[in-house]
């Protein structure tokens, strides 16, 4: 696999610098991811649309080609949105809508979390690149924080998650990118996906069942769970339970 870097509006970022901040991002969850993908990644930035994405059209050699939308030299911006669209990567993404699409979108919101808090530790302990600012892993870690810590993104210490979701599946059935929905589901992953990382290579087995853009996410799991090796299935259920 191979990144390219296309030239587009990265604003005053030198193409190496991008190709370097990428490039970090990638050893760093493929750590946790396992192999690596085969196809390459073609990335361009373009600050004027709304949201970064990764395509659903590849290319004809399979590479995947992602937009983000970074302003300035927001290197914590580049590396949260990177990691989210790297995510639906390396999980399979789909093509077409399915009814638990807002579960891929709030895990995909998660690995921005856990990445760009993995991120903040690589950067304190050596610079990734050699001229940015001293202590630059402070303002990564500021910046996780602050996202982490959004009241939009958490539940009240009075609300429970397994209500909250019974509440609002049908609502995420419908509407798979509500961010601060994601958030929240997210949030309850995090701490679980800190304790056992492994279960991100679990995720590069989702969608490789045969799929039924009708069935629910316990449909999802069920699947899911019938694909995994034996030996993994036990940390698998881990996640599950969390939605039971």
């Amino acid at each position: 696999m191979s990144i390219i870097i296309l030239d587009s509006d990265w604003g005053n970022i030198p193409t190496s610098d991008i190709h370097c901040l990428i490039n970090s991002a990638i050893d760093l969850m493929d750590s946790f991811y396992g192999k690596p993908i085969r196809y390459n990644i073609e990335i361009s930035n373009n600050p004027n649309i709304n949201s970064p994405m990764v395509y659903h059209n590849r290319g004809l050699s399979g590479q995947y080609y992602v937009n983000l939308t970074i302003q300035g030299s927001y290197y914590s911006q580049l590396y949260y949105q990177f990691f989210h669209e790297y995510c639906h990567i390396r999980t399979n993404y789909l093509t077409i809508d399915t009814k638990y699409s807002w579960f891929e979108e709030s895990l995909c919101e998660l690995a921005s979390m856990f990445g760009v808090k993995k991120m903040a530790s690589v950067w304190k302990k050596s610079k990734v690149l050699p001229n940015a600012v001293n202590n630059y892993g402070y303002v990564i870690e500021k910046y996780i924080q602050k996202v982490i810590n959004n009241p939009k993104k958490n539940l009240s210490k009075q609300q429970l998650f397994k209500i909250w979701l019974d509440e609002n599946i049908e609502y995420l059935e419908l509407e798979r990118y509500d961010r601060d929905k994601n958030g929240i589901v997210a949030n309850q992953l995090l701490s679980l996906f800190e304790r056992e990382p492994t279960l991100w290579e679990l995720m590069t087995y989702w969608n490789k069942w045969e799929i039924n853009h009708n069935d629910s996410i316990y449909e999802a799991f069920d699947k899911w769970l019938s694909i995994l090796p034996e030996e993994k299935k036990a940390v698998a259920q881990k996640l599950i339970n969390v939605f039971l």
